[in-house]
């Protein structure tokens, strides 16, 4: 009868425990609902305050989107303890608490990446020819290397290169191939590079207003006809 008792007593206690942790449960996930809603408009716009429209907002661990109108605009219904998430083509993506805004507008920054050389790949100001087209500058210039044509060699060649501060072309050098479309022949590689170092200068890019080292890309097409030119005596 003893031992029955103490069997008693011992599943009553934890049913007892069981359900404390249950309200206990039950309280934190009530406490965790009950964050306070708040309706958000905010205007986001980039560093010169032009509206950025058909941006894209949406809310950290969440399913809540909404995408910025003609004049940069979106509203949403959150959390005050929710942290919205900003996309925008081109611009760095921003993260920003709800609770720590401190006006109506998200100034999106430009996404400006640049290599241990200090050599940007995306400028606020991309260089610029002040020739016209480059690739049709390139065109004009194109010495067809006789020994190319005459063993039936075309296609493409992708050249890159960097504009310094000055607007000269430097550090001119050829990509791999891509697909069936590029060549990869010696003659044409070298002619592809001749070419685009002889550009003249290019209009310098900027980052903060300031003159900088861009990279830039120029494709360079040989279009072989078949008829190769006299050998030159």
């Amino acid at each position: 009868m003893g031992k029955f008792i103490q069997f008693v007593l011992l599943v009553g206690g934890m049913l007892i425990a069981m359900s404390g942790k249950t309200l206990a449960a039950e309280e934190m996930a009530a406490g965790e609902g009950t964050d306070k809603k708040v309706s958000v408009s905010v205007q986001v716009v980039d560093k010169e305050g032009n509206a950025l429209a058909t941006g894209k907002v949406t809310v950290k661990h969440s399913d809540a989107q909404a995408e910025t109108n003609e004049r940069g605009k979106f509203s949403l219904r959150v959390g005050e303890s929710d942290t919205l998430v900003v996309f925008y083509p081109g611009k760095r993506k921003r993260e920003i608490a709800v609770r720590d805004f401190a006006d109506k507008r998200i100034v999106m920054e430009d996404f400006i990446v640049r290599d241990e050389e200090g050599v940007y790949y995306l400028a606020d100001t991309m260089p610029r020819f002040p020739e016209g087209e480059p690739t049709m500058w390139v065109a004009r210039n194109i010495r067809f290397p006789f020994e190319a044509q005459a063993r039936g060699a075309s296609g493409k060649i992708n050249v890159t290169f960097v504009v310094d501060e000055q607007g000269n072309v430097t550090d001119v050098n050829t990509l791999a191939p891509r697909n069936a479309n590029f060549t990869s022949d010696v003659d044409l590689l070298w002619e592809a590079i001749r070419v685009v170092s002889s550009m003249p200068r290019w209009i310098p890019g900027k980052v903060d207003g300031k003159p900088a080292c861009v990279r830039c890309y120029v494709p360079v097409t040989f279009r072989n006809t078949g008829m190769a030119p006299p050998k030159s005596r």
